[in-house]
């Protein structure tokens, strides 16, 4: 009775704590109606049908060179499909995800550091893994990340879990339906952004090296011979849910590589640089989780973080010293240790992400410049390493953490409860003292915060005009672009909205319809015609432009070329107007306090003689009917040149009229159509008219669309084979 106690009480005990700690999220760092900039493009108005648009690989608002969707599945699209059938508000939304992450990182690395003491000690604790824990979920990087690098706070939360399920199946036998609920688990927990492959390859490395470290100290064959199958199928399983994105990811990834290299290149910055600036400033400030160079930036007369000035304190750099100085304890004290496979892969993350965190900083600049020159993909993969490999410095720096206070509680005698609890009270203060940004609320920059012309707030409250806007433009238009001005050349927009104005993507893409985005001499020339009131009727033909949005709350920080915005050319609304009245363009506007929008009437097929008629399949599907066509013209798609969109009759490709594929309008495809040869050629794909001209019907996709139907093919397969084989095995159990 006793033990069952006991092991209640180690699940329910912790599990409590962390939740309620997981409540700072909402009595310190939001505002009741406020967005928390970071996440702006995750948290569509229309989550579900932006959730079924983020399933094609091609997103339709690109122009510029990136056009592969930056697609969300799991865990965000069923968290977002589930919260808008309840009808949670988009800040309540935001904030549930964020309190959901914040407490899975406590937990996350209370479960891996409880497991690595049983399996080093063998021995059940709570305490030490809960203080590990607890310094897990708040600590400086914690408060950097969740403001600048937030797609990696997934990544972060969930691998100590991961790295949980893997350690439990080694040296023992596995039955197959336990690899596959854990399989299940480390899919529910990962990262959903498969556009950007580097965040789920992040999760693998920590468990190769863990693999690595065991197979090296274990000497039992038959347990080597477990842990090996364990992971094999674990792997195998692991691969094969996520073929969806693997199949076309692997098919893009050359592609992808390129289109990151021009965007660097557009706004004249190279790859490199990127590397440098996100390098830790220090060995011992990356000792001390303040190593992000930007927190001694000022900007001004103030510094970019507000909370900056205590994290450099003497107070601060005494305690956040503190678990270095614990593993120093723990190299030198001789406590048993049964698994040294453990022990040694904790010590081995710890250098490796020293190192690694340090990018272009000595004493490992020479290090990570071979890395980066000789490695195919190190660069890509390793972007910006001090965030990065923070990740692991923290998974081995928390674990570590909890073994120290083990040792240090089992040195004390059992009878010393009054001192126990005095360590533990101290620590708690330290642990506080280490996170005091986060606890405190103070990683949020609010209004009241700027005091000069450079720095937004973190929080914001979507004007009202974006849903005003979105009642106009429906569903059905979806596929009609928008265009906004101003128009950020570097991606980076600063409105003056509440609380202290916004600064981040332009939002509305996935609000309220497929705003453009990238740039290119397509966009450029229309943004210089606008400007002089020049005609602009082919043009906005030629992208596919139906609105126009101006944006009166535009914050002039958009075109002074500060050091962290800039880039977008001055248009005002008359120039707007003045354009499309010169181009005799029919229009409708409607204006709001901020802003007003342009419902533009226009002949769509400008830059065809034929008639042709676009309608959306999908994102990354159309179907076209050409009318009345009888001499050869080019066939004009409006999206970003891909050598990949390819017309088809519904299931063949036409290589009659593919290998004339090319770039038209400085930015589109076109392919050299002849009706004539086409319908002699293809007769199922015409229809003659009485005057002699064709009716043809084509199919126009992206290819990788189809390679992502065969990996979700195999992958959905592989699941209900795999529930099939656990439901016959619990009921042949059950018999």
């Amino acid at each position: 009775m006793k033990k069952l106690s006991f092991r209640l009480f180690q699940i329910i005990f912790p599990i409590s704590i962390f939740l309620i700690l997981g409540l700072v999220v909402f009595s310190t760092w939001f505002g009741k109606d406020f967005l928390f900039t970071g996440t702006d493009v995750y948290f569509p108005i229309s989550r579900i049908f932006s959730m079924y648009r983020n399933l094609f690989t091609w997103s339709t608002n690109s122009t510029g060179s990136q056009s592969t969707s930056m697609s969300i599945i799991f865990p965000y699209g069923l968290f977002l499909i589930v919260s808008e059938k309840l009808n949670l508000s988009l800040p309540l939304t935001q904030h549930l995800w964020y309190y959901y992450i914040f407490v899975l990182s406590g937990l996350s690395a209370y479960l891996f550091s409880k497991t690595v003491i049983k399996k080093t000690f063998n021995v059940d604790t709570v305490i030490p893994p809960m203080i590990a824990g607890i310094f897990y979920m708040a600590n400086p990087f914690i408060a950097v990340m969740s403001s600048t690098y937030t797609p990696f706070w997934l990544t972060y939360a969930s691998m100590p879990f991961k790295l949980y399920l893997v350690i439990i199946g080694f040296g023992s036998p596995q039955k197959l339906k336990d690899v596959i609920f854990r399989v299940l688990l480390w899919l529910l927990i990962s990262s959903s952004s498969y556009g950007n492959p580097k965040y789920l390859i992040l999760d693998i490395i920590p468990f190769i090296i863990l693999l690595m470290s065991y197979l090296f100290f274990e000497k039992n064959k038959v347990l080597i011979k477990y842990t090996l199958i364990y992971c094999i199928q674990f792997l195998s399983l692991l691969i094969i849910f996520n073929l969806y994105w693997l199949i076309p990811q692997i098919y893009l990834i050359k592609n992808a590589i390129i289109n990151t290299r021009q965007v660097y290149e557009l706004v004249g910055v190279p790859r490199i640089l990127n590397y440098l600036w996100t390098s830790a400033s220090g060995v011992l400030n990356g000792l001390s989780l303040i190593g992000h160079k930007p927190l001694q930036d000022y900007y001004g007369s103030v510094p970019y973080y507000k909370y900056s000035s205590y994290l450099f304190s003497p107070l601060y750099r005494i305690v956040g010293l503190l678990p270095i100085f614990l593993l120093m304890f723990v190299v030198i004290s001789r406590k048993k240790i049964m698994n040294y496979y453990i022990y040694v892969f904790c010590i081995f993350i710890l250098v490796f992400s020293v190192f690694g965190m340090l990018g272009t900083t000595s004493p490992a600049s020479e290090i990570n410049l071979f890395f980066v020159n000789k490695i195919p993909l190190y660069l890509d993969l390793f972007s910006n390493p001090y965030p990065i490999y923070s990740i692991y410095y923290l998974v081995a720096l928390s674990t570590i953490l909890s073994i120290g206070m083990f040792i240090l509680e089992s040195k004390i005698s059992s009878s010393a409860f009054i001192l126990k609890a005095f360590i533990v009270i101290i620590v708690s203060i330290l642990l506080f003292l280490i996170g005091k940004p986060v606890w405190t609320g103070e990683l949020i920059r609010k209004s009241s915060y700027i005091e000069n012309k450079y720095l937004t707030s973190h929080l914001y409250k979507i004007p009202d005009y974006y849903y005003s806007i979105k009642k106009i433009i429906s569903t059905d238009d979806f596929n009609s672009r928008i265009l906004s001005i101003p128009y950020p050349k570097m991606g980076v927009v600063v409105y003056r909205w509440e609380d202290g104005g916004y600064s981040g993507p332009e939002i509305g893409s996935g609000w309220i319809g497929n705003i453009l985005s990238g740039t290119n001499l397509a966009t450029e020339k229309i943004l210089n015609k606008i400007k002089n009131g020049k005609v602009i009727t082919n043009d906005l033909a030629n992208l596919g432009i139906k609105y126009i949005i101006f944006h009166n709350d535009a914050n002039p920080l958009m075109y002074n070329g500060t050091k962290i915005y800039g880039g977008a050319e001055r248009i005002f609304e008359k120039d707007i107007v003045s354009s499309l009245m010169n181009s005799h363009i029919k229009y409708q506007v409607t204006n709001y306090k901020f802003a007003a929008l342009y419902s533009i009437e226009t002949d769509q097929n400008l830059s065809s003689k034929p008639q042709v008629q676009f309608s959306s399949i999908n994102p990354a599907k159309f179907n076209v009917n050409i009318l009345k066509a009888y001499k050869p013209f080019v066939l004009i798609l409006p999206q970003t040149y891909n050598k990949d969109w390819l017309i088809s009759d519904g299931r063949k490709f036409i290589q009659e009229i593919n290998h004339s594929h090319q770039l038209v309008n400085d930015y589109a495809n076109g392919w050299y159509v002849d009706p004539q040869k086409i319908c002699v050629k293809i007769p199922k794909l015409c229809t003659v008219n009485n005057d002699g001209t064709f009716n043809i019907n084509l199919i126009i996709e992206y290819l990788p669309q189809r390679l992502f139907y065969i990996g979700l093919f195999v992958s959905s397969v592989t699941l209900f084979l795999l529930i099939g084989y656990c439901t016959y095995d619990f009921l042949k159990q059950k018999k």
